[in-house]
């Protein structure tokens, strides 16, 4: 089969686009399409290679021809794995030397989930969100691609095999050829993963961006695409050889400038840059005519880039993030990053030369597991040789379930653990929040003479950590904060789950009459309460009612959490919050969360809070204060804390922007507050701001009570 140069050429788009993107070249804030269009290659590539092998083994179902599944995996093996252990192992040995020991604990983590190729499925169990990432980064998060592909390729050429095995199928009488039962079966499949990835996009955005299954369809594309090349006649194509590749290019243009970190992706955005590479990627019907496009993708400059796109693509992410460990600032100006993509490519030249051309020459025998005297028809061999198997597990499942069953009648049926508190009897059996003498105490600055904007100001210009910082870096988990600082407030929490889960309602009264103050959310409100409790003298009587992970108005963003958290958080916000509003009559109400809802659960959410009955209070709402990287990883071995810097929670602002404007409340903003527009320093006024990535420290958030302007009572 004779080597496309043209995609070749599209290879090297791809991976200069993700290295521009990488490289925060603002010109091509979208570049991160290039794996989009890597996907759909993949699809096209690995396709066209199966078919090929199909097709040469026989020219027609009744010829029975087969591929070589053993083959197929011992290609990918040679292709993928030795370079991907060699930069693994590379980054691994960096790591070592330039992070600290959290740090470099969490790359070997991930080092093993890239290796296995379940690197995406990490990314999402951290919560990633690779966009508008603010974690702390580390060098080989772009492996999480790879994975998906890897997973992709291992069940692809299986189905392959199972569909082009259906000999003599037929519908109505009319035989179904074998490219059409592919192009039906990948259609649905491709269908089917695009409606989750729109869903999904919405509900959960970080699970969305890395999952397989939200992305499969951009592979399935590219393998459609080279499916209906078998199955069109020519003289379809012939009229769209020179209009679809010049379509193709304008739809990646559009997206690589358009497109940005708040763009919700992949979803449907991500149909623009798919469908653009799959008009460009499509074979012409007249090779030796060529249009613009294709013969541009066909020079020797792109087709040589292309050739090291795999290369490129592993070094150049891993390279920026050591350098931007080591040199902060360094890559802010154009020469550098031209100097650091001009070290991309030797080293990928030489990866290229001397691990990925010997080791495609590699002898790599992967023994049969089953053999076969001849193609055989898989129908019939399921039959005859599996379903006897599969019916006999099924009995003695269905067996050991039975036993199961009447076990678990016999001693009765599982209580649930949610219990309905009665907020009449809340003032009793109360539980003190656990404080303990040998926690670090946290000082403060006086608001009274403190200027948050200039402290802010200073704050930007701080790169090194100091012992002076309070509190000290190893103190930050265990220092005091949140409810813990307004001493000994009274707190009724309402079953054991729930502790474990930090619900509590707390009241903690003041020093005077100044008025009643209740703070609704999640643990955002813990953390803000000895804030707004310092701004009023202590001279209010301050309720806190919530839960940690239990965002204002009780809906969740994604369904991937505890059944019983779940129905406790909407519990929360349907009956136990309206019957506290119910009996008592507040002056203030303070609403906030840390954005644990999104803008599709956004009506669900102010709908619950529309059923409030405040009465005469006073309503405000506190935005999500900024996303941070964990201060315990971010800092450097060196102590600069440059990659410790913070951006405002989009999303999260997003949503609480449409609740306040539902509700006819106010609003604060903590982003306002604590950044310099999207520049959110960690340290400020020699004050760790937050402890953990997202709560403030209690040091910082008394800090700031006297800026947080809040209504007068």
């Amino acid at each position: 089969m004779k080597r496309r140069l043209d995609i070749d050429g599209l290879r090297a788009v791809a991976v200069l686009l993700v290295v521009a993107s990488h490289l925060n070249i603002e010109q091509l804030k979208g570049g991160f399409i290039g794996v989009d269009i890597f996907f759909v290659i993949s699809g096209y590539v690995i396709t066209l290679n199966l078919i090929s092998e199909y097709v040469r083994r026989g020219t027609s179902d009744s010829d029975f021809a087969m591929i070589s599944i053993r083959g197929f995996y011992a290609r990918r093996i040679k292709r993928i794995f030795p370079i991907t252990l060699f930069i693994t192992v590379i980054n691994l040995i960096c790591g070592f030397f330039l992070f600290n020991k959290s740090k470099f604990q969490e790359l070997i983590v991930e080092s093993l989930n890239n290796i296995f190729f379940l690197g995406n499925f990490y990314q999402i169990r951290i919560g990633t969100d690779y966009l508008t990432s603010t974690m702390a980064d580390t060098p080989l998060r772009h492996l999480w691609s790879l994975s998906i592909e890897e997973q992709f390729y291992l069940v692809y050429p299986l189905l392959c095999l199972l569909l082009l095995s259906l000999h003599g199928l037929q519908i109505r009488g009319q035989s179904v050829t074998w490219n059409t039962r592919l192009i039906v079966a990948f259609s649905s499949i491709s269908l089917i993963s695009f409606i989750y990835s729109t869903y999904e996009v919405w509900d959960n955005p970080p699970a969305a961006y890395f999952s397989t299954i939200g992305r499969v369809w951009e592979i399935g594309v590219g393998c459609i695409v080279c499916l209906f090349e078998t199955k069109l006649p020519p003289r379809w194509y012939s009229k769209i050889d020179n209009i679809a590749p010049m379509a193709g290019l304008v739809l990646i243009a559009f997206s690589v400038i358009q497109y940005d970190a708040t763009t919700r992706f992949p979803g449907i955005a991500a149909l623009v840059p798919v469908l653009g590479a799959a008009l460009i990627v499509r074979r012409p019907i007249y090779p030796d005519r060529p249009g613009i496009v294709k013969r541009l993708l066909s020079t020797n400059l792109l087709v040589f880039i292309g050739k090291l796109s795999f290369s490129i693509y592993l070094w150049h992410w891993s390279l920026i993030i050591f350098i931007g460990f080591k040199f902060p600032t360094f890559l802010e100006g154009n020469f550098a990053r031209g100097l650091v993509f001009l070290v991309v490519i030797i080293l990928s030249i030489l990866t290229y030369k001397f691990i990925e051309i010997p080791c495609s020459k590699l002898n790599i025998y992967i023994p049969p597991i089953v053999k076969f005297k001849e193609a055989p028809n898989l129908l019939l061999f399921i039959k005859n040789k599996i379903a006897p198997d599969v019916k006999m597990f099924l009995n003695f499942s269905l067996f050991i379930a039975l036993i199961a069953t009447s076990l678990l009648v016999s001693r009765g049926a599982v209580k649930s653990d949610f219990e309905y508190i009665d907020p009449a009897n809340l003032i009793s059996e109360f539980e003190q929040p656990t404080t303990s003498q040998n926690l670090p105490l946290e000082t403060t600055t006086s608001s009274s003479t403190f200027n948050l904007s200039r402290e802010v100001a200073l704050g930007a210009q701080i790169t090194q950590y100091s012992t002076t910082i309070t509190p000290k870096i190893e103190e930050l988990k265990t220092a005091q904060w949140g409810l813990t600082l307004l001493g000994n407030p009274s707190c009724k929490i309402s079953n054991e789950s729930a502790r474990s889960q930090n619900t509590a309602d707390c009241i903690k009264t003041g020093l005077g009459s100044a008025g009643k103050v209740l703070m609704l959310g999640d643990s955002h409100a813990f953390m803000l309460a000895p804030s707004v409790f310092d701004y009023y003298d202590k001279k209010i009587s301050l309720r806190i009612l919530g839960r940690s992970g239990c965002p204002t108005g009780g809906v969740m963003s994604s369904t991937n959490q505890n059944k019983n958290h779940i129905e406790y958080c909407n519990s929360l916000w349907t009956q136990y919050i309206p019957d506290v509003l119910k009996l008592e009559q507040f002056d203030l109400i303070i609403l906030t969360d840390d954005g644990g809802t999104n803008l599709l659960n956004a009506t669900k959410a102010v709908n619950n809070i529309k059923l409030l009955d405040f009465k005469d209070a006073k309503v405000l709402f506190v935005s999500p204060s900024p996303r941070y990287p964990n201060p315990a990883d971010c800092i450097s071995s060196t102590g600069n804390i440059s990659k410790c810097f913070g951006t405002p929670n989009i999303n999260g602002e997003k949503v609480m922007n449409e609740m306040y404007k539902a509700t006819k409340s106010t609003l604060v903003s903590l982003s306002n507050l604590v950044c310099q527009g999207s520049v959110c320093p960690p340290v400020i006024s020699n004050t760790f701001v937050t402890r953990d990535g997202s709560h403030f420290t209690g040091a910082f958030a008394k800090l700031i009570s006297g800026s947080l302007n809040l209504p007068v009572l």
